[in-house]
C-alpha cells in the first residue's frame, strides 16, 4: 500500500520498493519504460500519462468526464466488467449476480483447486510448517480455491492460454455451457472453447514451492483494481469516485483498458487523481541524472537512503538475520519477516547488532 485512509485524505507512507535500504543490493540500474505497449491511441496515452504523474489537465479531465456514462459495444451476452477499490463491493456484485442466473435448470457448477505445498528435493514439508504455506495460496495466485459457475456467468480469463489467438489474462467471456466436468466459454473475439485446468507455481523459500491447480477464471460482473493489475481488458466500468482510497489506484484502474472506446466511468472526482509524493520524488530524481540508452529505455542510479529500514521507514538497520546473516530491518520489524526478503531463506533467530558509523 502506498498510503491509507484517514479522515477521507491519503496519507504518504515511504513503503515504496525505491525506498527500500536494501534497493541498492538487488537492483543495478533503475530501468524506466517509455514504449507503451498496450494503448495505441495516442491522445489516451496523454492521459494516461498525466494521470500517472497526478496531475491531469484540463483538457484530460474533459475527456474522462466525457466517458462518464458511456456505453461500450461488446457482443451479446457480454457486459463490461467494473472495477472497483474495495473487495467486499466486489463480492457482493459478483455473488449476486451469479445467484441471479441460478435456478433448477441452470444449476451452479464448483470447481474445488488441488493445492500442494513440496520441497524441491522431494521431501514432506514439515507439517508445522504446511497448513501456513497453504495459508498463503489464495495471498499468492489470482485463482480461487472454490470456483462457482453457471450458464451465463460474465467470467475473465486470468491466464495466457493462446496469445496469437488474442486470449489472454484479461480477456472477457461468458460461460455457455459444460463438458466432460470442464468449463465451456464464448470470448469478446468469438472464439468458443473448453477451459482446461491450468497450473500456478511460486518458490516462497530457499526449498519450498506452492502451487494451484484451478480452472483459470473468475466472475467478472467487478473485480478490484488491486487483481486487475497485470490485466490487459476488453472492456471495463469504472469507478474513479470517493471510493479510491489510495495513491495512483485511478492510475491503475484507467490503464488495464486498452482505448477509451473501451472505457465506461461510473463517477468522477478528480481530486482523486493523485500520485504518491514519494514516486514524484523518485522520477525527479532519475530525471536529473538520466542516460539515454535507447528510445525505450532510461537508465538512472537512484540510490535511497540505506540506513533506515525499509518496512517502518523510521528506526534504522540494526537486526542480522541467522543463519543467512543478511542484515535488511529494525529488530521490531524483524520478526514481521519471514523469510528473508533477500535470499528467500527461513529464519530461525534475530541477533541485534550495533552499527558502527
Amino acid at each position: 500500500m502506498h498510503g491509507q485512509k484517514k479522515n477521507t485524505a491519503i496519507i504518504p507512507c515511504q513503503c515504496n520498493c525505491f525506498k527500500s535500504s536494501i534497493w541498492d543490493l538487488l537492483i543495478d540500474t533503475t530501468i524506466y519504460l517509455t514504449e507503451n505497449m498496450r494503448q495505441a491511441d495516442p491522445t489516451f496515452q496523454t492521459v494516461l500519462n498525466e494521470v500517472r504523474l497526478g496531475e491531469p489537465s484540463s483538457k484530460t479531465i474533459e475527456i474522462l468526464q466525457s466517458r462518464i456514462g458511456a456505453q461500450i459495444k461488446t457482443p451479446e451476452g457480454i457486459i463490461p466488467t467494473k472495477l472497483f477499490s474495495h473487495r467486499a463491493t466486489v463480492a457482493k456484485i459478483n455473488h449476486n449476480n451469479l445467484m441471479i442466473l441460478v435456478n433448477d435448470k441452470n444449476p451452479l457448477m464448483s470447481f474445488q483447486s488441488k493445492d500442494n505445498v513440496k520441497r524441491k528435493d522431494g521431501k514432506m514439508v514439515n507439517s508445522q510448517y504446511r497448513d501456513d504455506y497453504l495459508g498463503r495460496i489464495d495471498k499468492i495466485f489470482q485463482a480461487v480455491k472454490s470456483l462457482k459457475l453457471c450458464i451465463g456467468a460474465q467470467v475473465m480469463l486470468i491466464f495466457n492460454l493462446d496469445l496469437q489467438g488474442g486470449l489472454v489474462n484479461g480477456s472477457r467471456a461468458i460461460v455457455i455451457g459444460f463438458k466432460n466436468g470442464l468449463t465451456v466459454v464464448r470470448f469478446m473475439n468469438g472464439i468458443e472453447t473448453t477451459i482446461d485446468r491450468a497450473n500456478w507455481s511460486m518458490k516462497i523459500s530457499e526449498d519450498v514451492i506452492v502451487s494451484r491447480r484451478q480452472i483459470p477464471l473468475i466472475l467478472a460482473w467487478a473485480n478490484t483494481i488491486h487483481k486487475a493489475q497485470g490485466c490487459t481488458l476488453d472492456c471495463a466500468q469504472i469507478d474513479l469516485g470517493a471510493t479510491l482510497f489510495d495513491f495512483g489506484q485511478g492510475y491503475t484502474a484507467l490503464s488495464r483498458v486498452k482505448s477509451l472506446e473501451c472505457l465506461s466511468i461510473v463517477t468522477f472526482s478528480p481530486d482523486k487523481l493523485m500520485a504518491s509524493p514519494y514516486v514524484i520524488e523518485f522520477y525527479k530524481k532519475i530525471g536529473t541524472d538520466l542516460i539515454v540508452e535507447d528510445e525505450t529505455t532510461l537508465v538512472s542510479e537512484a540510490i535511497p537512503d540505506k540506513n533506515l529500514c525499509p518496512v517502518c521507514c523510521e528506526r534504522e538497520i540494526n537486526t542480522v538475520l541467522i543463519p543467512c546473516g543478511h542484515l535488511c530491518s529494525c529488530l521490531e520489524c524483524s520478526y514481521n519477516i519471514d523469510p528473508c526478503p533477500i535470499c528467500r531463506s527461513e529464519i530461525t533467530m534475530r541477533n541485534k547488532v550495533h552499527m558502527v558509523k
